[in-house]
């Protein structure tokens, strides 16, 4: 199994910030993590940071899964959160 914060790489999108997850990674578990950020479980999205989010869209298959998010949010704290997020995938 690999961390989250291994296998992900983070780019500007066309409409805002583009997480892109390769390796060992399904559709699935992306949702799932997706959830928990998005409800506040996981441990590396504060609320104050869920706020700024508007939309965060999955797409992609199995072995390459693209996270779309927009809103408020700069690359740089992307990378932060998923710098410290030790989620396994």
């Amino acid at each position: 199994m690999s961390k989250m914060n291994e296998i992900s790489t983070v780019c500007e999108g066309e409409k805002g910030v583009e997480v892109v997850l390769s390796g060992d990674v399904t559709v699935k578990q992306t949702l799932q993590m997706v959830e928990e950020c998005s409800t506040g479980s996981c441990s590396c999205c504060t609320p104050t940071f869920m706020e700024q989010i508007t939309k965060i869209d999955v797409a992609g298959q199995d072995g390459e899964v693209r996270i779309q998010i927009e809103g408020n949010v700069k690359l740089e704290e992307i990378e932060k959160n998923l710098s410290s997020c030790n989620k396994e995938v």
